[in-house]
């Protein structure tokens, strides 16, 4: 099931993202490598800031990453009180910032080899190009992204395109 929410964000947690996420001092650190369904990596460059590194890279006892943490667990609290959904533990938490790389699209990839619910959240309206495919059995889901909007789905197999211009920035998290 996809849940598809335009309204779920408060006031000061959109003033956070336009002037601190969105803002000039903001820390972005550039990647380029991404791994795909099959464990082989690619040539994808992004900017992206961790907040909770996926289980498989984190130190023992490490927590959070950035001090941006309780703003996101409020955004995921928001998004799952509204709309019914209960979860027990966070498993990754980043903002990630795309840009024209020169490539279509980033690598069709599942966030974790467990079962796993995600969360994105677009955080500013990037072009209307840049939309979120979701594999579903045999059809593909098509997402618009738009400014505020979060989505959540069930480990699924998943990609997007890259914007012709500008970026397109997106907080993912994901839970059980």
């Amino acid at each position: 099931m996809i849940i598809e929410d335009n309204n779920f964000l408060t006031r000061e947690q959109k003033y956070h993202i336009d002037n601190v996420i969105l803002g000039a001092n903001f820390p972005w650190f550039y990647s380029s490598l991404v791994k795909d369904t099959n464990n082989s990596y690619e040539e994808r460059p992004y900017f992206h800031h961790v907040v909770l590194r996926r289980p498989e890279l984190r130190e023992p006892n490490e927590l959070y990453n950035s001090h941006h943490s309780e703003f996101c667990i409020n955004v995921l609290n928001s998004f799952c009180k509204k709309n019914r959904i209960k979860y027990e533990e966070i498993y990754r938490i980043n903002f990630n910032c795309d840009f024209n790389n020169g490539y279509e699209s980033c690598m069709p990839h599942e966030d974790h080899p467990f079962p796993h619910q995600q969360l994105l959240v677009y955080l500013n309206n990037s072009s209307n190009n840049s939309y979120t495919v979701i594999k579903n059995k045999n059809q593909e889901i098509k997402i618009k992204p738009e400014k505020y909007k979060g989505i959540s789905f069930e480990k699924k197999i998943h990609y997007h395109y890259y914007p012709k211009q500008g970026r397109r920035v997106v907080l993912v998290m994901t839970f059980n």
